[in-house]
């Protein structure tokens, strides 16, 4: 099991950015940075549902709450507050 992609990014939000710009593969970058590979299905997962989300004002802006939408199963919060 590999660390929690928050050991290594700052964000949520730039792991994802660092992914999209910086690999072609998602074994390549969970190998490289030693992350858990549950928790970068669940980013991913949050990245379709944030695109999916017909609302959302500025999706990259609001990747991390989509992650945590789904990483917990039993989130409360149903809207983003800015």
């Amino acid at each position: 099991m590999g660390k929690p992609i928050l050991s290594v990014f700052n964000t949520y939000c730039d792991a994802y950015l660092e992914f999209r710009n910086n690999f072609v593969t998602p074994g390549a970058f969970i190998d490289m940075y030693d992350i858990d590979k549950d928790e970068f299905r669940d980013l991913l997962e949050a990245r379709k549902l944030q695109h999916d989300e017909k609302n959302a004002i500025h999706p990259i802006m609001t990747l991390d709450y989509f992650f945590h939408k789904v990483h917990n199963k039993n989130y409360s919060e149903t809207r983003i507050h800015y």
